[in-house]
């Protein structure tokens, strides 16, 4: 490529903490979505990993996506972004900001640094320290302590995370609850924080088979995700027996990526609980279930396996944390949120035997999927933020001062830390 055409593209550096895998997580179904929208106004996109190649890696070069294996530690990095140049570099969670942020700015420092949080990672570890301290549900739900205590769950995450939230020029928030919480408990500035859903195609409702054409629970996650495989034990040992007593002749079927021994001893086919592998296309395994369920007792972000239900046309019980950044502004969660193991089995009871109750959440599902994860309206918002920040990159970023102390002391630190490992393992 010529360097005259090079200097006309828009060039895009993803760094990720694994390959992304749209089949098995909602983050990759985030990360393909960020992809797509840069690949369809001709961006030229590099994606680099330190994490070993999967499948995806492949399906990412048939989209004409330059792809890359890198440590954090390898000098040869620097060369590579100094040469790329690239106008925006995107970090698919704080940990790769830690570890490539500095060199990115080193080399290249008019590239915009865009932090992609997938979800708040001190959220999530915060409510599953406050879970396994023995905190009642409804704490761990409420996140209802003072993340800035030393003592506080999560607090040593909230400092890294935060601190990458200010090195950034901007940051992508999956949920307007989390950014609220970033504003309003830890005084993030709103200009930094950009609310972006899902990039997700119109739900196809006349695909959706009725009441009658479907039967069984249904529940779907990668066991990977901490919070899936806490919520699927959960959902076992504590909800099950209380639903399979109103409805014994019902069955519980739960699938997952990469799921474990332990996971799959769980099948009880005596109970009607039965524990699957992945479902290579989860909205048509969904579509035949009646009710979709969500039993997250911790957890963050948005729920790609509430966001699926809802476009497969099956009407999701969860807990607040599964209805958490899931609701249309103005609008309650569509479908059940219950706080206890006893109000979540008489939901699930309602809804499989109710067929006006299930036909109502249906449709709320329906409308909650298109008004949240519109694909054209999302992805605008995301190059219109992009585009304006580009064209004011100095002003905004002399606009936070917190942000520049944070990079001049990170960067000293981290840095020399580097080059010393870079010259240990010489």
């Amino acid at each position: 490529m010529s360097a005259t055409h090079r200097a006309a593209v828009s060039r895009a550096l993803f760094i990720g903490t694994v390959w992304p895998e749209p089949e098995s997580s909602a983050a990759g179904i985030r990360t393909l979505g960020l992809i797509k929208a840069l690949l369809q106004e001709g961006w030229e996109i590099h994606f680099l990993s330190p994490a070993v190649e999967k499948e995806f890696t492949v399906a990412l070069r048939e989209l004409g996506v330059q792809t890359r294996s890198q440590q954090a530690n390898e000098p040869g990095f620097d060369r590579f972004v100094e040469e790329l140049s690239p106008d925006v570099a995107i970090y698919d969670r704080f940990i790769m900001e830690e570890q490539f942020g500095w060199r990115v700015r080193e080399n290249s420092p008019a590239t915009l640094n865009v932090l992609d949080t997938i979800d708040l990672h001190f959220l999530r570890r915060g409510r599953h320290e406050a879970l396994q301290a023995g905190q009642p549900l409804e704490a761990v739900f409420n996140a209802a302590w003072d993340f800035s205590d030393p003592a506080a769950p999560g607090h040593e995450d909230a400092l890294r995370e935060v601190g990458s939230i200010f090195r950034c020029d901007l940051t992508l928030m999956i949920s307007d609850f989390e950014l609220e919480l970033l504003a309003d408990r830890l005084s993030v500035p709103r200009e930094l924080l950009l609310h972006l859903p899902f990039f997700l195609a119109p739900a196809e409702r006349t695909l959706a088979p009725a009441f009658e054409q479907r039967a069984h629970f249904v529940s779907i996650g990668n066991f990977r995700h901490l919070p899936n495989a806490d919520g699927v034990r959960w959902l076992k040992e504590r909800i099950w027996p209380a639903i399979r007593k109103e409805l014994p002749e019902v069955e519980a079927h739960v699938y997952g990526a990469y799921p474990s021994r332990e996971m799959m001893d769980l099948t009880n086919a005596r109970q009607g609980f039965h524990v699957h592998g992945p479902a290579p296309h989860a909205v048509e395994t969904l579509r035949r279930y009646r009710v979709n369920l969500a039993p997250l007792r911790f957890g963050a972000g948005i729920k790609g396996k509430v966001a699926d239900g809802w476009c497969a046309g099956a009407p999701t019980v969860t807990t607040p944390i599964g209805a958490e950044g899931m609701c249309v502004p103005g609008a309650e969660f569509a479908g059940a949120v219950e706080r206890s193991e006893e109000a979540f089995a008489r939901a699930c009871v309602l809804l499989y035997r109710d067929a006006q109750a299930w036909s109502v959440a249906q449709a709320s599902g329906f409308e909650a999927f298109d008004g949240l994860f519109a694909e054209t309206r999302n992805a605008r918002r995301f190059l219109d933020a992009i585009s304006a920040l580009r064209a004011k990159l100095p002003q905004h970023r002399s606009r936070n001062f917190m942000g520049s102390m944070l990079k001049h002391h990170f960067h000293q630190s981290t840095k020399y830390f580097s080059r010393w490992i870079e010259a240990k393992n010489r």
